[in-house]
């Protein structure tokens, strides 16, 4: 059963100066953190709904997850478990990270929520939580998590709440404010905005920002907490404090 996750996360590769990438030598059941990065719709609000995994968004808790504001990190290292060592694009035994080296994982945090949907993903589902990623982007697994270990097959804890989990320092905390209503197209005047960046809410800004602009600078060094606006009523009920408490950068941008 394929996952969810591996259907359509960003694998793209950059050149940056932070983080040596991890050697080959992973094996099953090696306990590892991964650099998740939410993948980017480009409909700027004519989301493909029926498209199963595009918007899985971890949030701290549940409450954040199914009620508006959504709020959840797109972007930052997490705790995962490998499923399957090293293999390259061709099928093939890797011997660099030039041979596009990739693992499969299995992540070892719960709350997912579609964040258009508000639909958790179903953590009973053994193969729901299976997800690859480039071997640039993970690492041994550190001592600055919180995790219970569940073993394959077992319904995890109830609760969830991954704001206990703890976190990896990072060097900036971004927190995105985002356009949240996905069936509804992002209005903005393409002569002042350009046509191929989009407003600074737009999903096409939001990653070219990323990846042309803090990738290249700060590597995997940062992590992202984004919030999901479709009204402008839901900016009452966002806490500032509560936002910062939630990042583990030694600066925080909003």
């Amino acid at each position: 059963q394929e996952s969810v996750f591996a259907q359509t996360h960003d694998c793209h590769r950059f050149v940056f100066r932070s983080h040596t990438p991890m050697k080959l030598g992973l094996k099953p059941g090696d306990l590892v953190e991964v650099f998740c990065r939410m993948p980017y719709g480009l409909d700027n609000g004519n989301e493909r709904l029926d498209n199963v995994g595009e918007r899985w968004l971890l949030c701290p808790c549940p409450t954040l997850g199914a009620n508006r504001p959504r709020v959840g990190w797109s972007e930052r290292w997490l705790p995962a478990t490998i499923a399957e060592g090293p293999v390259s694009s061709n099928g093939k035994e890797p011997t660099n990270e030039r041979g596009q080296a990739h693992v499969q994982f299995r992540w070892d945090v719960h709350t997912w929520f579609d964040w258009a949907s508000g639909e958790r993903l179903d953590k009973g589902d053994p193969a729901a939580l299976l997800d690859v990623a480039p071997m640039s982007r993970v690492r041994p697994r550190v001592g600055h998590w919180n995790i219970r270990q569940v073993s394959l097959g077992m319904e995890p804890p109830m609760g969830g709440l991954e704001v206990n989990v703890g976190g990896a320092s990072v060097a900036v905390s971004f927190i995105v404010f985002r356009w949240g209503a996905a069936k509804i197209p992002i209005q903005y005047d393409s002569h002042s905005w350009g046509r191929t960046e989009g407003s600074t809410v737009s999903a096409r800004f939001v990653q070219l920002f990323f990846n042309r602009a803090v990738v290249p600078r700060l590597g995997w060094d940062y992590e992202v907490l984004t919030v999901f606006i479709q009204h402008s009523d839901e900016f009452q009920g966002i806490s500032p404090a509560l936002l910062a408490s939630l990042c583990r950068g030694r600066s925080i941008v909003a």
